[in-house]
């Protein structure tokens, strides 16, 4: 499996909120996500990595850095 990269997770959220993201973006505050978002989002993710995001992880996601450092720890 493919490592996921910073980049790819900004793009992903580029993408589907169709607005700029930045490492240093809250998700709901400044992106503008809803629970909704969220869990499309999570889903998205979980499928990438090759394994479910445990919901308790998810609810702590509140920047795009809080993904990244998630997605690097699980990568390693």
């Amino acid at each position: 499996m493919e490592k996921i990269t910073k980049e790819d997770i900004i793009l992903a959220l580029e993408n589907k909120l169709e607005r700029d993201v930045e490492l240093t973006s809250h998700l709901y505050n400044d992106l503008g996500m809803d629970s909704l978002d969220m869990a499309e989002f999570v889903t998205d993710l979980s499928d990438k990595l090759g394994s479910e995001v445990p919901e308790e992880v998810a609810e702590a996601f509140h920047t795009v850095e809080d993904v990244w450092k998630y997605v690097e720890k699980v990568q390693q």
